[in-house]
């Protein structure tokens, strides 16, 4: 399959390498993450560099093209010595009060080295070490520290402690994912929840850091979510009516007065039958079969020029622009979605004039911009947006560039797409990145 995207030159990935050494400091490498102002990456590169992708020729990489282009000093690796190795890790131990892991970063008493190498190389028997071992079983050897592999590493009180202490300080409850744990040096919530599954024995038969949160302190967890009952979803779908006029649908969004619980996933509970349900059922047929209710006869509700401009209005407060027909579904609304809103609209359903559209409602309204069609672009005017972008940047545009400055409503996406359709009088089958090779051999 073709790798899509501009093509790329080793002039300039060279370019791009000497623009980030001189802001960092450092040479990139492929986890560097994004190129400023390029709209790539360096992982992106070096995989095209490896491949041949991108008009690249393929079988190299970025340390090799700095290492012939830049001659760029390759930092040799000492050899290591298991006393060497200790006399750091004691260092490390003063400095903070814990020993080192892999995942304790750099070593400040030896500039370069990292504890995740130190790691790989006690493993690998690399750099003059025999192999075979590990920085944990190192310290157990020779500095008796304890090596906690099978025993969880507090009681549930005191996991739900920290929890507790988590949960004051984020807002969030914590997961096997949370990091480090506040109060408990050395220790994170990955650790406690491995240990736990472990020996789910030794924590009164808790399987994990997920099963204790809810049942001790009634968090959702995709796996331990709380048993459902027919009379407990009837009782929620009457109150929904009382409250809006309108049995719920599985799009009706969040049940009110719950810990979380959607119509959604109580309708996909019916249909599997989980959470206590028999299964092979619905949202729609336990309502059709209690309530005798037939969604597909129930009207939708009229709508008016007014509910439509507050939902418009909630829209651009929450996202910051004006919503579309494929806007999706309206927030604070009862299941209605902005397609719907602009059928209605347009066929003049629901107590609607109709003849008309959300665009057109939205520029007579609220102001919003309304262009009917798309002026057409020469290459000279794109050429010239492109010098001026790369006068006041110093990189040229890509289609990830953004708007294009002095023009309003023009992007430099929307012209990479015309050069490659051949909409708005351009002739098509090109790119952005291509044009400027040809004019400006970028």
């Amino acid at each position: 399959m073709a790798v899509r995207g501009p093509r790329l030159t080793i002039t300039q990935i060279l370019a791009w390498a000497d623009a980030h050494h001189r802001r960092t400091g450092r040479w990139p490498s492929a986890g560097a993450g994004r190129i400023a102002g390029a709209g790539i990456t360096w992982a992106a590169v070096e995989s095209a560099l490896a491949r041949g992708h991108r008009g690249l020729p393929g079988g190299s990489s970025l340390s090799k093209v700095l290492d012939t282009y830049r001659r760029r000093p390759t930092r040799p690796r000492h050899r290591l010595t298991r006393k060497k190795i200790l006399e750091w890790a004691d260092e490390h131990c003063e400095r903070t009060g814990r020993w080192p892991s892999a995942r304790s970063g750099r070593v400040p008493a030896a500039p370069g080295e990292r504890w995740d190498r130190i790691e790989a190389a006690l493993q690998r028997g690399h750099r003059g070490l025999r192999g075979a071992t590990s920085l944990a079983r190192l310290l157990v050897a020779h500095r008796n520290k304890a090596l906690n592999t099978n025993r969880p590493p507090c009681s549930p009180r005191e996991i739900l402690s920290l929890a507790d202490r988590h949960f004051r300080r984020t807002g969030r409850w914590p997961t096997r994912m949370s990091g480090r744990v506040v109060g408990a040096p050395g220790e994170t919530w990955l650790a406690i929840d491995k240990a736990m599954k472990r020996s789910g024995a030794e924590v009164r038969g808790f399987s994990s850091l997920a099963h204790l949160l809810t049942e001790c302190r009634g968090t959702r967890s995709a796996r331990y979510l709380p048993r459902l009952t027919i009379k407990q979803i009837l009782e929620w779908a009457d109150r929904h009516h009382r409250r809006t006029g309108r049995w719920p649908v599985h799009k009706s969004g969040p049940v009110p007065a719950t810990a979380g619980e959607t119509w959604a996933n109580i309708d996909a509970a019916l249909r599997v039958g989980n959470r206590g349900l028999r299964g092979d059922s619905s949202l729609a047929t336990l309502l059709s079969r209690y309530r005798r209710v037939h969604h597909h006869l129930q009207k939708r509700p009229r709508l008016t020029i007014k509910q439509i401009l507050e939902w418009a209005d909630r829209h651009h407060r929450r996202r910051g622009s004006w919503p579309a027909k494929d806007s999706g579904a309206i927030y604070g609304s009862d299941g209605e979605t902005w397609i719907r809103i602009e059928g209605a609209l347009l066929c003049g359903r629901r107590g609607l004039p109709g003849g008309t559209t959300l665009v057109y409602l939205l520029a007579k309204h609220r102001g919003r911009p309304y262009r009917r069609k798309a002026t057409d672009l020469t290459i000279k005017q794109i050429l010239q947006w492109a010098e001026a972008h790369h006068r006041r940047t110093g990189n040229w545009p890509t289609q990830s560039s953004g708007p294009v400055r002095g023009v309003a409503g023009e992007r430099w996406g929307n012209i990479q797409s015309a050069l490659y359709k051949g909409s708005r009088a351009l002739p098509g089958d090109s790119s952005l990145a291509r044009l400027l090779d040809k004019h400006f051999g970028t």
